[in-house]
């Protein structure tokens, strides 16, 4: 390992135990004990010493007071995610169990199975944008632009009624963890007419990847595209991924393809510097992708010149979904003219972040 890698390590470190976290509940005795061990370790760790203008101390004695005079579990709960909300920033959030037990639609859940189809919301509407061939879904005729009215009998907009990044990643959940029984679609097709579909989900085959209480079942897929146009695709920053996406770009490198496609897409970030990894095959010129302001400290996001990089034309496709680190690429690739930006308005989730499960 050289100097330059080791440095990026111990900063990796840093990144990932200095700034926010997102909280979640195992057993908690009271809720006081949660809101005390949270105001702790935002007093501690909080990126942002000013709080965003408020009076912190101020609004946390007024929540404390609060939860102290409130008798329901759940409320006292709430209490405390309003709190947090009032910074309105992202990459903070906390999940007690509670909440999920307290779940309207009850969606049965089994061990992982494969995803042979991608659905993202368009408009108002789940909408299916990929089916992978010669699967069960695709046999039982689901195709991209059908609009998913339903799962089982359950209508999906009420399950998940937003159009944001936690309501895509809670979908992609419930889907990958649907359990052996068949799938039930209804679905409104190209002409509107209503279609029920069903069909049965293989069983996982592919691999987790793990950071800390992050378990994601990561994607990855390489191709060549008409025209001699390279496409790369992966799911989360995380250090398998990011290498085989870099093994991807110098092997179309080295058949000296017109164009590069990176396809962000759907992709929340993960490590922070595997941004760097990545920007570097494209780089015949030292930059940085920006930089990075916490409480007690200042990180750049270096990138360092290559003796081989890919000096075509680079896109990257992002959408609503792409986040965190995408981000931090994306902007600091184009800010630096090293990729051209297609696709949708990201989702503005540009911070660091630690997972803690709380007492």
């Amino acid at each position: 390992m050289n100097r330059r890698a080791g440095m990026a390590l111990k900063k990796i470190t840093l990144l990932i135990i200095s700034f926010l976290f997102i909280g979640s509940i195992k057993a908690d005795p009271t809720p006081l004990t949660a809101f005390d061990e949270i105001v702790s370790l935002m007093n501690k760790h909080y990126f942002d010493a000013t709080y965003s203008g408020l009076n912190w101390e101020e609004e946390t004695q007024k929540a404390r007071q609060k939860i102290e005079k409130e008798s329901d579990e759940e409320k006292q709960y709430e209490y405390i995610q309003a709190l947090l909300g009032k910074l309105k920033h992202s990459h903070l959030e906390f999940n007690p169990v509670i909440f999920k037990k307290a779940d309207v639609i009850q969606i049965p859940t089994g061990s992982a199975r494969n995803l042979d189809f991608f659905v993202e919301k368009v408009g108002d509407s789940w909408t299916v944008v990929r089916v992978k061939g010669k699967t069960a879904a695709w046999e039982a005729g689901l195709r991209p632009g059908m609009r998913i009215t339903k799962l089982n009998d359950w209508e999906l907009n009420k399950i998940f009624p937003k159009k944001d990044i936690m309501s895509y990643f809670k979908m992609r959940n419930t889907f990958h963890h649907y359990p052996k029984t068949e799938i039930i679609f209804t679905v409104l097709d190209s002409e509107h007419k209503e279609k029920r579909i069903s069909f049965k989900l293989e069983p996982f085959s592919g691999k987790y990847e793990k950071m800390g209480l992050i378990q994601d079942p990561s994607e990855f897929e390489s191709r060549l595209l008409p025209g001699n146009i390279g496409y790369v695709r992966f799911s989360i920053f995380l250090v398998n991924p990011v290498q085989k996406c870099i093994a991807a770009i110098k092997k179309f490198r080295d058949k000296k393809v017109k164009g590069i496609i990176v396809d962000l897409r759907n992709n929340p970030g993960g490590i922070g510097f595997m941004s760097n990894a990545l920007a570097k095959e494209f780089c015949s010129e030292n930059y940085n992708l920006g930089t990075m302001t916490g409480r007690d400290s200042v990180l750049k996001f270096p990138v360092f010149a290559q003796p081989k990089p890919y000096k075509g034309k680079v896109v990257l496709l992002i959408n609503a979904n792409s986040a965190s680190t995408s981000e931090v690429l994306a902007a600091g690739m184009k800010t630096n003219k090293s990729a051209i930006l297609i696709g949708e308005v990201t989702a503005g989730m540009a911070l660091p972040s630690v997972i803690v499960s709380l007492k």
